[in-house]
């Protein structure tokens, strides 16, 4: 368990600069994601509309902040 947050995100963030990846990394990456979404049953939605309108009240209310 993460005690102390603040020392992590200074962790993540340096860590982050000092890892970056290649766009075949990336891609690599991405696919290993998306294979394990798909195995998990997770990808794609079976309902692709789901929860949209629940989203579209999301986004709007984040336009109203700005």
């Amino acid at each position: 368990m993460i005690k102390d947050i603040k020392l992590w995100e200074e962790f993540e963030k340096e860590w982050t600069i000092s890892h970056k990846l290649t766009i075949e990394e990336s891609f690599r990456l991405f696919d290993e994601m998306k294979k394990i979404a798909i195995d998990s049953g997770n990808y794609p939605p079976k309902d692709l509309l789901e929860s949209l309108d629940e989203k579209v009240k999301f986004v709007k209310r984040m336009q109203m902040i700005k």
